[in-house]
């Protein structure tokens, strides 16, 4: 068999562009394909109506080694020198056209040659992009191993039997490294593949099955299944760009090994973009059906998980690390935990910014929890979360103490809760449900009413020679600006009196405060807000100092004394102006609220107008109806009036005033078990009579002006 060698293009006496046209014959009878050449020399020029021997050569992955297929045949140029040849109908070399695999990268090399005797000279090497079809049907069907049919390394190639009693481990170990060269994917066809030792997944390799088979629960012969039967992890993928798709992976032992399925692991490295699709593990109860870890300065970022379907283990999912690493923005997508054999469904310890979105957690019970959370931070969005089985003393979703900033949403089948930190499980149902705090502003007069030139209330200003002013609002009607002018090396502070800071709750949805306020300057980095937090003081990202309103503000751990301000420093070494509104703190997960504090809050205080509904009335009898969306009434006309909303569903609420304000002299209100008065009332043009409601429909007198 003739091993070639091609000259380079600076030696070559022929350079030729080559356009490859596809035989448009029926595909059963297709057995080759036509490309047209033009031929030209360095030294003549075109080669016009010449004869000439053309070798063609196709090479499979790349151009050393022996080709696939090669053939020599005779054609004429024509005028333009173009030589018209169909590769498969020369006198072939070596190997067969219909052998060759179509679905590897290919190149076709083509070399001219004057006469018989030579020597031949290349004229085109160009990878083959466009295949013809009858030729890519026949390579598959005639393959050894079905299912090896697509880009990338066949695990039966390295000899892989797949018959579930055959230890394969050193086939799938050849494939992966060969696979590694050049960042193939690892083929797995249907079967069932023993393996004995951890399979390792370098950088750039993908693994991939023909799927998990035609039932959804049952071990499956017609998918591609891996039997692991050894310690440690079935598969460790310690790599960038690497994943699994389309296969299931059992415990051969059912947990007799204390085995895991799947293990992604980061020590002392980064791996990154990790992707996994369309994966069964089953039957690891024993040890974790899938594991991410980093460790030692390691790195787990920017997984995919899609439909990852995990049936008994006695850990679904756990993600780890160590103080050193960190396991950040992976996404679930989809995905089942179910089965049984479960200790902790989902398991997190560290880590944050990692997402499920759509997953299922529901093992019929757990005996430390279905989705719990030891440290780390997680979101959950559309998740659901049920076990039918479980024991009401276990919980179903638990956040340890010191977690924060997790959110769960979805379904739930209720349970035992129990949130220790400051999250947020917004899962609903008839036997169980969280809180969160509101995201009402709670300092008192953020709008800034009632300054007198020296003292704003229910605020301090802190700061020596410092001077304020208030202006009128600019971003919100409600809101006033406080104006500030800061001597030079003066540092100001501004926060709400000690007996209005919001008082702290013991509950740990309270245990994260939001605190900030619109700050308008022109200087960079001087402008700030400050919070005595758990961790110390802690301030925020200062103002860019480009004269336009920005909101300044953090969100951090609650501190035993937290003492919120907003804070300006001034270095400038001239009188600094600063302009601040709209101040606002709240606690927990939710973004605060820029609005005033509102009056029904409890023990609210008013700090600005109060309105009251009035309406016109126009009584015709003595038992008067008044309308309920008012509580100051105008009496026209000179009735007697002896009751007034008395029926049941006419009533006022108890501790309800109202106003009634007479427009005429002549009307009577009548003292009596439904209207207590001091005395009996008629009116004069103007006068009015203030009432109480007792709840009942009956009335109490305040006040009179007559």
């Amino acid at each position: 068999m003739a091993r070639f060698r091609f000259i380079s293009s600076a030696d070559a006496l022929l350079m030729f562009p080559i356009v490859l046209l596809l035989n448009i014959a029926p595909l059963a009878a297709q057995q080759s394909f036509t490309y047209k050449a033009v031929v030209q020399s360095k030294e003549s020029g075109i080669v016009s109506n010449q004869p000439g021997i053309f070798r063609a050569s196709i090479f499979e992955e790349n151009l050393n080694g022996y080709p696939a297929y090669a053939e020599v045949q005779q054609a004429w140029t024509d005028d333009c020198g173009v030589a018209t040849l169909k590769v498969g109908a020369g006198t072939a070399l070596t190997g067969k056209l219909t052998q060759v695999d179509w679905t590897r990268q290919c190149y076709l090399v083509v070399e001219y040659a004057p006469g018989p005797e030579g020597p031949f000279s290349p004229i085109v090497v160009n990878e083959i992009t466009a295949v013809p079809v009858a030729l890519y049907a026949a390579s598959s069907a005639s393959s050894s191993s079905p299912g090896c049919s697509a880009f990338g390394v066949c695990v039966k190639d390295f000899g892989a039997v797949g018959d579930g009693t055959t230890d394969d481990t050193s086939a799938f170990e050849d494939a992966l490294d060969s696979a590694a060269l050049n960042g193939h994917r690892v083929i797995v066809p249907a079967g069932i593949y023993k393996i004995t030792n951890t399979l390792t997944v370098p950088d750039g390799v993908m693994m991939v099955g023909e799927g998990t088979g035609s039932t959804p629960l049952a071990t499956p012969v017609d998918g591609s299944l891996i039997r692991y039967n050894g310690s440690g992890a079935a598969i460790e993928l310690s790599c960038h760009n690497c994943g699994l798709r389309d296969m299931v992976i059992a415990d051969m032992t059912v947990g007799e090994n204390e085995s895991d399925g799947v293990y992604l692991l980061a020590d002392n490295r980064l791996s990154e973009s990790i992707r996994i699709e369309n994966l069964l593990i089953t039957n690891f109860t024993g040890g974790t059906a899938f594991k991410m870890e980093a460790k030692n300065t390691g790195g787990l970022y920017y997984g995919s998980f899609y439909d990852l379907r995990i049936r008994h283990a006695k850990r679904g999912i756990h993600i780890v690390q160590d103080a050193s690493s960190s396991v950040n923005s992976n996404s679930f997508v989809h995905g089942v935990v179910s089965g049984g054999g479960f200790e902790y469904g989902v398991l997190v310890e560290g880590g944050n910014n990692n997402t499920f979105y759509g997953t299922v957690i529901e093992p019929p019970q757990s005996t430390a929890g279905h989705f719990v959370v030891n440290s780390g931070e997680v979101t959950g969005i559309g998740i659901r979360i049920e076990g039918t089985s479980q024991p009401t003393t276990v919980p179903l979703v638990s956040f340890a103490a010191a977690t924060q900033n997790s959110e769960l949403s979805g379904t739930y089948g209720g349970g035992l809760t129990i949130d220790q930190g400051a999250n947020f499980i917004n899962l609903q149902s008839g036997k169980a449900l969280d809180h969160k705090p509101e995201a009402d502003n709670l300092l008192q007069n953020a709008s800034f009413h009632g300054f007198d030139g020296t003292n704003l209330p229910y605020w301090e200003l802190i700061g020596t020679g410092v001077t304020a002013s208030i202006l009128p609002p600019e971003l919100s009607e409600e809101h006033r600006v406080l104006k500030l002018i800061i001597p030079p090396g003066v540092v100001a502070d501004l926060r709400p009196s000690p007996l209005f800071v919001p008082k702290l709750m013991g509950q740990p949805e309270y245990g994260t405060v939001n605190f900030g306020a619109f700050v308008k300057t022109g200087i960079p980095g001087i402008a700030y807000t400050r919070y005595n937090s758990a961790a110390g003081i802690t301030a925020s990202t200062p103002h860019p100092g480009d004269n336009k309103w920005h909101f300044i503000g953090m969100s951090m751990a609650t501190g035993a004394t937290p003492d919120p301000q907003v804070e300006i420093n001034n270095t400038t070494g001239v009188p600094l102006e600063v302009y601040i509104t709209m101040p606002t703190l709240n606690f927990g997960p939710s973004l605060p609220s820029a609005a005033p504090r509102p009056i029904f809050t409890s023990g609210g205080i008013l700090t600005g107008t109060l309105t009251h509904g009035m309406v016109e009335v126009s009584p015709t009898g003595p038992f008067i109806v008044l309308p309920k969306d008012g509580n100051v009434f105008t009496i026209n006309g000179t009735p007697t009036i002896t009751r007034i909303n008395y029926l049941l569903a006419d009533r006022f609420p108890k501790g309800t005033i109202i106003h009634l304000i007479f427009n005429s002299s002549g009307a009577n209100v009548t003292s009596s078990a439904y209207i207590s008065l001091k005395s009996g009332f008629t009116s004069t043009t103007g006068s009015s009579l203030t009432l109480v409601s007792n709840g009942d429909g009956t009335w109490r007198e305040l006040n009179r002006n007559v």
